[in-house]
């Protein structure tokens, strides 16, 4: 495929004036990278707010939007449970995304993305 090229002729003051601009390249589509789960505290007691959060970065030029998704997987009782926050991140921007759980007394999987950690309540 061919890129155009815009060209413009016009007089200025008798002078024939020819300019040419080549189109913008054109620019990568968003793509989104989770990194840095972190989970605090990693030791809770039964019932207490545990605060799950990751990195989520757009590394490319355009704006969009990503779903990051949160798999809470009770390790004794093998049930899961998932939150979902939508974001929208213009090209280039980071944002730190967070959850909020009450902890239930057991050890628990989290995954977001490709990040996983572990952290495992008390009864309190």
């Amino acid at each position: 495929m061919q890129k155009a090229a815009l060209f413009a002729f016009f007089f200025i003051g008798g002078l024939f004036v020819f300019t040419a601009c080549a189109p913008a390249p054109p620019t990568t589509p968003a793509n989104f990278i989770v990194t840095d789960l972190k989970i605090d505290p990693k030791d809770p007691a039964g019932n207490d707010l545990v605060k799950i959060s990751v990195n989520v970065t757009n590394d490319g030029e355009q704006s969009g939007n990503y779903t990051v998704e949160l798999k809470m997987h009770d390790v004794e009782t093998e049930t899961e449970n998932i939150q979902k926050q939508e974001i929208t991140l213009g090209g280039g921007d980071s944002q730190r995304v967070m959850f909020y759980i009450n902890a239930e007394p057991g050890t628990h999987r989290v995954t977001i993305d490709k990040q996983i950690g572990q952290f495992e309540a008390h009864a309190s």
